[in-house]
């Protein structure tokens, strides 16, 4: 599973995927839309997999940007992206450090940059 803003793509959009069995053996938690095959009083019945987990209206704009975002990253040297975010993730860290109460946790071999400050809770950085 991933999502797709994970990939430079929008937010809202992702995709599962799994082995057609077990995909079956799953139940869904939402119903709506085209996934459902049978209604009654007693519930629903879903369409079979994978149509039957996706409940409501196809995110058809989403769709669209995950798919350009996945043409982009086929064309990108992930080498040279995975570069320039290290050195992105290493100014800020340079930068955040002249403020007081900055605590870093980065690896450096890594382009995420994991922080604190003292006396600022973490959702107020937000």
């Amino acid at each position: 599973a991933f999502s797709g803003h994970k990939l430079y793509g929008p937010t809202g959009i992702g995709a599962l995927y799994g082995k057609s069995e077990l995909l079956a053996a799953m139940s869904p938690w939402l119903g709506g839309g085209k996934m459902i095959a049978e209604v009654s009083f007693d519930g629903f019945t879903p369409q079979p997999a994978p149509y039957g987990l996706e409940a409501g209206t196809p995110n058809v704009a989403g769709v669209i940007g995950l798919s350009a975002a996945l043409e982009w990253l086929a064309q990108s040297d992930i080498g040279q992206a995975e570069n320039w975010s290290r050195s992105l993730a290493s100014l800020a860290e340079e930068e955040l450090a002249k403020r007081p109460g900055f605590r870093s946790f980065r690896c450096q071999q890594s382009s995420l940059l994991a922080f604190e400050f003292e006396d600022i809770h973490h959702s107020d950085l937000v």
